[in-house]
């Protein structure tokens, strides 16, 4: 999403922000399957994006957006996932040339990077680290639901931590609803491959049938639109309930991801998911033709 300034974040609302928060309102294995990702040069990690680790057929992966892994391939370095607990795992080699095949690259319109995990990643953190096919639910859209990204802007752990640092970063929740606008002049949208969502959350539009995730949030930060949310490109996209005017059809637990989030529209205020049922055709061999 571009780098974030210093600023990105404050306790009183800039003219143009999101509210997020760090209360836990999604499943156990929601923030343990959640990750950085970035790149690790001698002694410091720079975190790049967001990604989720997944336990696909062929084994344990990492998905994250696709311009997230190109953007580290840029430079020297390893390629690195930084889990819950300050745990940092190398996944890809730059400094030595590290062949890139194994690493499923799906450009725009989908922007998703599917990564094989080394085996020491399920060995440290455990199976239950990672999502299965059962906490994936489809989302046909446009969809008036209410969603939650979950994942690590800059400004959280700020633009490099040295890896003798055993501070551990929190997650930031941005809950909002679907988009159903137009959709003219939104480049690389399809609604096959595509989830819309509003940039602004319900909590800036009155209070109103508001989710009740999202009406207990105590724990809140206000974050510049669009370069406050750096370093969430690739997070995950949980749907906690399917209409807006239904609050309480999703509890602590029922909620499933159904998208990561791939792209912003500053302009029109929008952001960009990828469906995670996209993940799952690309994962079983095949999209078809994206265009």
């Amino acid at each position: 999403m571009g780098k974030a300034p210093d600023r990105a974040v404050s306790t009183t609302a800039p003219r143009r922000y999101v509210r997020c928060s760090t209360d836990v309102c999604l499943p156990t294995e929601a923030y343990t399957s959640t990750v950085a990702i970035g790149v690790r040069c001698k002694d410091t990690f720079h975190p790049l994006g967001t990604g989720t680790l997944f336990q696909a057929d062929t084994g344990p992966v990492c998905v994250t957006a696709a311009h997230v892994v190109k953007q580290a391939q840029l430079g020297p370095g390893e390629l690195c996932i930084r889990a819950k607990g300050s745990q940092l795992f190398a996944i890809q080699n730059n400094e030595i040339g590290e062949d890139d095949s194994h690493i499923l690259l799906a450009p725009e319109p989908l922007d998703v990077a599917v990564i094989p995990l080394p085996r020491i990643v399920v060995d440290v953190l455990g199976k239950r680290a990672l999502l299965h096919s059962s906490h994936v639910t489809a989302d046909k859209g446009p969809s008036k639901g209410v969603y939650c990204l979950l994942g690590y802007p800059e400004h959280a752990s700020g633009n490099s931590i040295s890896i003798e640092d055993q501070t551990e970063s929190v997650p930031l929740h941005f809950i909002t609803y679907g988009y159903g606008g137009t959709t003219q002049g939104l480049g690389s949208y399809h609604q096959r491959f595509h989830l819309l969502l509003a940039w602004s959350p319900p909590h800036t539009r009155g209070r109103p049938k508001i989710h009740k995730e999202a009406a207990s949030i105590s724990q809140e930060v206000f974050v510049n639109f669009p370069e406050g949310l750096s370093g969430m490109s690739g997070c995950s996209v949980w749907k906690l309930a399917s209409h807006r005017d239904c609050p309480d059809t999703a509890s602590m637990g029922s909620q499933r991801i159904v998208a990561l989030q791939t792209g912003l529209y500053p302009e029109s205020r929008i952001v960009k998911a990828t469906k995670w049922t996209v993940v799952l055709a690309l994962l079983n061999g095949g999209i078809g033709d994206p265009v």
